[in-house]
C-alpha cells in the first residue's frame, strides 16, 4: 500500500462543487487499477481546530510517502495548508524524500516564484508542479480530466517504485544544523524589533480609547502601525523560512548522531526554547491589544483602516508564535 497526503483548501473544493475531492478519489482509483495495489490518500474534508489538530496532521504526514498540495491563492492563506506543507518538507529533509512533493497548480498564484516575499510560496516554487488549471472548466467524464488523472496516478506509481531512501544522512544533518543555527540570531533580532514596536504602539492606542470623535487617525498611529506590520512580517517570514530546517534538526533520530552532534543539538534546542518562551510571553499583551483594537474600531470608524493594519500585524505574529510552539512542544 502507498500512502499520500492530499493537501487542499476546503473552501476551494466547495467553490468548485467538490472538484478537488473528486479528483483525489479518481487518482486513487486509477492508481489501484494500474498498480494492482491500494493508494491510501489522506483527504480530510472537515479538519477543524482542536486539541488534537496538530497530532492528526503530524500522524498523517509521518505515514505519507507523497505530499500532493493543490495550489491556489487561498491555499497560502490557510494555516492548515501551510502547516501541512512545512511538516512534510521537514520530514522529507530527515529521510531523503525531497522528490515526493507533487504540486498541482489549480488556480494561478501571483508571486509564486523562488524570490517570492512569502517564504512558503518561495519554498513551494522550488518544487516542480503540474498545471491543472484547465480542470476548472472540465467535468469528471471529460477527456482532459481523465488524462490528468492517469498522468498523476502514473507519476505516483513511478515514484513509488523508485529506490527507497537509505535513511538519515549525517552530511545532510550537518548542513541543516548550520543553516538553522545561523538563522537563530536573525529570529532573535526580528522578535526584539517587533517587541519594541509593540510597546511603542500601546500608549497611543490606549489613549485613543478616550477619544470619542476624531476627524481622522492620529498622525502618530499611522507610522507606528506601519512599523509594527513591517516587523511582524519580517518575524513571521523568518520563522517560516527556517521552520523546515529547525523541525528536521530537532526531529533527527538520535541514532544518526554522534556525541558531539547530540550536544550541539541540545544547545540549539535550548536557544530555540528561550526564544519560544520570549515569544509566548507576548501572547497575553497581544490578546489584550487585539481586544482594545476591536473596541476602538467599533466606536471610531475613522480609525478603521489603521487599526485593521495593526490587527493584521498581530495576527502574523500569532501565526509565527504557533510555529514556534510546534518546535518546542513534545
Amino acid at each position: 500500500m502507498v500512502r499520500a497526503f492530499w493537501s487542499y483548501r476546503i473552501d476551494d473544493d466547495r467553490h468548485d462543487r467538490g472538484m478537488l475531492t473528486t479528483l483525489a478519489q479518481a487518482v486513487r482509483d486509477e492508481f489501484a487499477m494500474i498498480a494492482g495495489a491500494e493508494l491510501e490518500l489522506f483527504i480530510d474534508t472537515d479538519l477543524a481546530w482542536g486539541d488534537d489538530w496538530r497530532d492528526r496532521i503530524e500522524a498523517a504526514v509521518a505515514s505519507a510517502a507523497f505530499f500532493i498540495p493543490v495550489l491556489t491563492p487561498r491555499y497560502f492563506q490557510s494555516t492548515f495548508c501551510r502547516e501541512e506543507f512545512l511538516a512534510f518538507v521537514s520530514k522529507a529533509k530527515r529521510i531523503g524524500l525531497a522528490d515526493r512533493v507533487l504540486s498541482l497548480l489549480y488556480v494561478p498564484v501571483p508571486d509564486l516564484s523562488c524570490d517570492a516575499p512569502d517564504a512558503l510560496m518561495a519554498l513551494a516554487a522550488r518544487y516542480q508542479h503540474q498545471d491543472i488549471t484547465a480542470l476548472r472548466a472540465a467535468e469528471p467524464h471529460d477527456r482532459e480530466f481523465r488524462a490528468t488523472v492517469r498522468a498523476l496516478a502514473r507519476s505516483l506509481l513511478d515514484l513509488s517504485r523508485a529506490a527507497a531512501p537509505s535513511g538519515a544522512d549525517p552530511g545532510a544533518y550537518d548542513a541543516l544544523i548550520r543553516s538553522a543555527s545561523a538563522a537563530v540570531p536573525r529570529l532573535a533580532s526580528s522578535l526584539a524589533g517587533f517587541h519594541t514596536e509593540l510597546v511603542a504602539l500601546q500608549a497611543p492606542i490606549t489613549s485613543s480609547l478616550l477619544v470619542t470623535t476624531v476627524p481622522g487617525p492620529p498622525t502618530d498611529l499611522i507610522p507606528l502601525t506601519a512599523r509594527l506590520d513591517t516587523h511582524a512580517t519580517r518575524f513571521a517570514e523568518d520563522v517560516v523560512r527556517v521552520d523546515t530546517d529547525v523541525r528536521a534538526v530537532l526531529g533527527w533520530p538520535d541514532s544518526g548522531l554522534d556525541t558531539a552532534a547530540l550536544s550541539g543539538r541540545q544547545r540549539f534546542r535550548e536557544r530555540v526554547t528561550e526564544i519560544a518562551a520570549e515569544t509566548a510571553a507576548l501572547s497575553s499583551a497581544i490578546t489584550r491589544l487585539t481586544t482594545t483594537l476591536g473596541d476602538i474600531r467599533a466606536r471610531t470608524p475613522t480609525l478603521r483602516d489603521v487599526l485593521t493594519r495593526a490587527e493584521g500585524a498581530l495576527m502574523k505574529f500569532t501565526d509565527a508564535e504557533r510555529v514556534f510552539a510546534g518546535w518546542v512542544t513534545p
